[in-house]
């Protein structure tokens, strides 16, 4: 069953959506209207789609759930808003959205419908795209060599190669993007940077059977080989890098420095 994510400060409004989708086959999130709400949800059970209005309670906004999701989950944003300035649909423009619904008091949820069946089959196809492209296989990373400013260069012919799982210290989220595309960095025990077209949440999964790997945070993954000790209360050295762990994490984390250092 598809699972719905819809971030939407309106009570009445959300309510109305819900029940439509739920008509409709589809599971639906229980109400967020904030950042932290939206983040929640996410963590009861991670949404196939989200369905995202910009206005939010709190300092953060929807852009930057959507910027979350696309960065840290990868999965299809339809923006739902009453904001039509420029600026903001450039700022969500950078989220790479599935579309932009311009909200109008009379909803129509049978476009949310259209645009939801249509983002989801894009996302699968997507996803088989990249898994036969740039697949983790089992015995490394299939990455891109070359500086990620490489990329940009349209026509370019990429060379990719294997990297193997022992030569990784750190995987982690990049901030730039290519097209709207995530590309995670993986730094290897060389001090080398490379580079694949990957979100963090599907590293994750992709490398539940290799032991040596563990989340620390929603944007970084660490090899605990590399691991050189405990800064402080939450901060480690990996290699020659320094990483806060999240509280989601830490508990693990200290459990296996005690194992490799008591």
């Amino acid at each position: 069953m598809i699972h719905i994510l819809i971030v939407e400060d309106e009570w009445l409004l959300y309510n109305k959506m819900a029940d439509f989708f739920k008509e409709k086959g589809y599971s639906v999130s229980d109400y967020a209207n904030s950042y932290a709400e939206a983040m929640k949800r996410i963590e009861e059970r991670r949404p196939n789609i989200a369905l995202l209005d910009i206005e939010l309670e709190g300092t953060l906004n929807g852009i930057q759930v959507g910027e979350t999701l696309n960065k840290e989950i990868g999965i299809p944003l339809v923006y739902i808003s009453g904001l039509i300035d420029d600026e903001i649909i450039e700022a969500a423009k950078e989220t790479n959205p599935n579309t932009y619904l311009v909200k109008s008091k009379t909803a129509d949820l049978n476009q949310m419908l259209i645009t939801v069946k249509m983002a989801h089959q894009k996302a699968q196809e997507d996803e088989k795209k990249v898994a036969q492209e740039e697949k983790t296989n089992k015995i490394g990373f299939i990455v891109y060599d070359n500086y990620i400013k490489e990329l940009r260069k349209k026509h370019t012919n990429m060379e990719k190669h294997t990297l193997s799982f022992d030569s990784v210290q750190y995987i982690m989220t990049n901030p730039d993007q290519i097209e709207g595309k995530g590309y995670l960095i993986l730094q290897t025990k060389d001090e080398k940077q490379c580079f694949q077209r990957n979100t963090i949440g599907n590293m994750k999964l992709e490398l539940a059977t290799q032991p040596k790997f563990k989340p620390i945070s929603q944007s970084v993954i660490i090899n605990i080989d590399y691991i050189k000790g405990m800064i402080n209360n939450k901060t480690i050295r990996v290699g020659k890098a320094k990483f806060k762990v999240s509280d989601k994490y830490i508990e693990e984390i200290r459990a296996i420095l005690k194992d490799l250092f008591i």
